[in-house]
């Protein structure tokens, strides 16, 4: 998701979920929010 609240800068959030299973059966969880600001110039 993005947020412009003036014309040059942008703003962002994204949540990510994941999950995995190895060779061996072991299971793996992943949950990451990431944030971002852009410049534009």
């Amino acid at each position: 998701m993005f947020y412009n609240p003036v014309k040059p800068i942008n703003l962002g959030v994204e949540y990510m979920y994941g999950e995995r299973k190895t060779f061996t059966d072991q299971k793996g969880i992943d949950n990451r929010v990431n944030f971002t600001a852009i410049y534009d110039f």
